[in-house]
């Protein structure tokens, strides 16, 4: 499944109710935005190696059983020089500390160590960091 305008595989996992525009929204939950409903959590993910152009996580990540299994499945189905987006929570929001978060008060600095370990574990690419 592609972005018929674009061409380009872009997944906005675990998008919710709030898909990006020109994304394809996937979810465990079935909202009208969601075009796939799949657990994330379940590996591996439903995707070709290298086949992805970008990978949105706005919110989401914070909530996967596994952090780090999941970053692994984004290394994998990833195109080399493809584009890996999180969003995340500030940290003095009140909802960063949740239950349902796997990691409480998870921010983009706090991923920047475990996104560059994996990367370098798999893959040559450069990590950009805007944290």
């Amino acid at each position: 499944m592609t972005d018929e305008s674009s061409g380009l595989v872009q997944l906005d996992l675990g998008c919710g109710r709030g898909k990006a525009p020109g994304f394809i929204g996937v979810d465990m939950y079935a909202h009208p935005l969601v075009d796939i409903v799949y657990d994330l959590n379940k590996m591996p993910w439903p995707w070709e190696a290298e086949s992805v152009d970008c990978i949105r996580f706005s919110r989401s990540l914070i909530h996967f059983t596994d952090i780090e299994a999941a970053l692994s499945e984004v290394v994998r189905v990833l195109k080399p020089g493809g584009i890996l987006w999180i969003v995340s929570g500030h940290s003095s929001h009140p909802d960063i500390h949740q239950p349902s978060h796997r990691i409480p008060g998870l921010t983009l600095a706090g991923l920047a160590p475990l996104i560059g370990r994996i990367l370098s574990a798999d893959r040559d690419d450069e990590v950009e960091s805007l944290a």
